[in-house]
């Protein structure tokens, strides 16, 4: 589990528990505390009205009064450790990291696949180029490194593949017109090595917005575009962005 960047982190508070040995000094402290109060109300019941019938009575009643606060004062300590613990444990992260002898073999390397919506409307709004920016300043930061995996998918009326594999001299875009059936074209060369290919990915990034600058598609297929995305990836999971400003259209809106 990868922790967020803009967790917030929490400062160790003592005073939502105690140490075993100082709490259970403070029980025995308040039980001779409260032996003590019963004690002396009847020693002064007896003194001073000289009955013992009543001096029994006001140490009952002291008793009792001494016991009902000690428990109001556990219950009230309670309930606040309670709220702190639960204000503080909204925002707790857990990061599990298991060490190589608890692993029977290595871990599968992190998938990122990035579903990017190139239609008339995504290139006119802004919108391609602010995902163009966003991805280029977050590739560095991805996790698991250099074993991180990566795949690039565009579309508009129809889905266009990337083939980023390292042989390449420049990226090699597939175009599939055809959105009913999705498939894809080379199931072994879509999803690369981003340490290994960061060259022609970094030059696909860099000509997105041109190559797509004067698109007049304006249908937009991304359900069949999220489909192929799934396919490339289902052998080994991983994470899907979809960067997307037009509704959906034809029938593969309804199956997503």
């Amino acid at each position: 589990m990868h922790t967020c960047m803009h967790a917030r982190k929490l400062k160790c508070d003592v005073s939502c528990g105690t140490l075993p040995f100082v709490r259970a000094f403070v029980l025995v402290l308040g039980w001779l505390s409260g032996w003590l109060a019963v004690w002396l109300a009847g020693w002064l019941a007896g003194r001073v009205f000289g009955c013992m019938h009543l001096s029994l009575v006001v140490a009952w009643l002291v008793g009792w009064l001494v016991g009902w606060l000690v428990s109001e004062r556990d219950n009230v300590m309670y309930v606040s450790s309670a709220r702190i613990r639960q204000r503080a444990g909204n925002t707790w992260q857990v990061e599990i990291s298991a060490p190589a002898e608890y692993m029977v073999r290595p871990p599968q390397a992190p998938v990122f696949v990035f579903v990017i919506d190139v239609s008339h409307t995504a290139v006119a709004s802004g919108m391609l180029q602010c995902a163009v920016d966003a991805i280029k300043a977050s590739l560095q930061d991805l996790p698991g490194s250099p074993r991180t995996q990566v795949a690039f998918i565009t579309y508009d009326s129809t889905v266009h593949y990337y083939n980023l594999k390292q042989t390449l001299r420049a990226p090699q875009m597939i175009a599939v017109p055809e959105i009913d059936d999705v498939y894809v074209p080379l199931p072994d060369d879509l999803l690369v090595n981003l340490y290994e290919s960061r060259e022609l990915v970094d030059m696909l990034l860099d000509s997105l917005v041109d190559l797509f600058l004067h698109n007049n598609e304006v249908e937009c297929a991304m359900g069949a575009a999220v489909k192929g995305a799934f396919q490339i990836m289902q052998h080994i999971g991983g994470k899907m962005l979809v960067f997307q400003t037009c509704l959906l259209y034809t029938s593969d809106a309804a199956d997503e």
